[in-house]
């Protein structure tokens, strides 16, 4: 078979069948590596498409590759380009709203200041809804990853209480990280993120922000203040179930934005623990 390329590669890709991006089909993980720049600024949107349509001129096919190729109408307008990876590939990611948490901080006005939280919990349910949640959280590696893990003699593992039925197959381990990022000349913010000790990606790229604050507006009592409420998130995730209880260990009424979900699956019976 002749093998085609250059411009008549090109008019094979416009003037025969265009493929499609199918739902639920297997991910391209060149597109999955060039999104994951774009996403993170690393590369514009119009390089990101530029890239993928080298590699459709160099013969890839893939439905994910194709579709960024396409952007922009062929990158004839650049403008466009953005808002047509968005659109096909961001729509239906959703991230929960943050949780408004009032901290005690230094402040020439007042004491008290409005903090937003990312709970965990709530994230970890969100992102299960996603084709590629098994790419954020490798589910087919989990088995093994527990008993390699026991195997090591590790007695933080005895009588744990993750350790229920098949908990093997269903509990993904989680990092939590903090430290300093420097953001202006005289100031830095504390910056807590959380994700997966597995995961195609890096950590840099797997990292989920729960919150961060300002050096300078920090008093001992702002991180507790914080914490309080990044804890309960965590117990939820460890039950995989949402929660039925506040942080203060009170039942959730009605008006609480958890009260619809509480009791309910986190994720399809996969649950979490650091």
């Amino acid at each position: 078979m002749k093998r085609l390329r250059g411009w008549q590669l090109e008019r094979e890709l416009t003037t025969g069948k265009k493929p499609t991006l199918e739902k639920g089909g297997s991910t391209s993980k060149l597109a999955t590596a060039l999104l994951s720049l774009w996403a993170h600024g690393k590369i514009s949107a119009v390089t990101c498409r530029w890239l993928a349509e080298c590699a459709t001129l160099d013969g890839c096919q893939h439905p994910e590759i194709c579709t960024l190729a396409k952007a922009g109408g062929h990158g004839l307008y650049e403008g466009n380009i953005h808002r047509d990876i968005l659109t096909n590939f961001v729509k239906d990611v959703f991230v929960p709203d943050p949780m408004e948490v009032t901290v005690r901080c230094l402040n020439t006005k007042t004491l008290k200041k409005g903090e937003a939280v990312f709970l965990p919990h709530m994230m970890f349910s969100q992102l299960a809804t996603l084709n590629n949640f098994n790419q954020l959280f490798p589910l087919e590696d989990l088995e093994r990853f527990w008993t390699l893990a026991e195997q090591t003699g590790d007695e933080r593992l005895q009588g744990h209480p993750m350790k229920v039925q098949n908990w093997k197959k269903f509990t993904v381990p989680l990092f939590l990280h903090g430290d300093g990022v420097q953001y202006a000349s005289t100031n830095s913010l504390m910056v807590y993120s959380w994700g997966s000790l597995m995961t195609c990606f890096s950590s840099l790229q797997s990292k989920f922000l729960i919150s961060c604050f300002p050096k300078t507006a920090t008093c001992k009592e702002t991180w507790d203040d914080i914490m309080k409420e990044v804890t309960w998130s965590f117990r939820p995730l460890l039950a995989g179930t949402h929660p039925t209880h506040d942080s203060a260990g009170k039942p959730l009424k009605k008006g609480s934005p958890f009260f619809e979900k509480k009791g309910k699956p986190l994720a399809s019976g996969y649950k979490a623990v650091l």
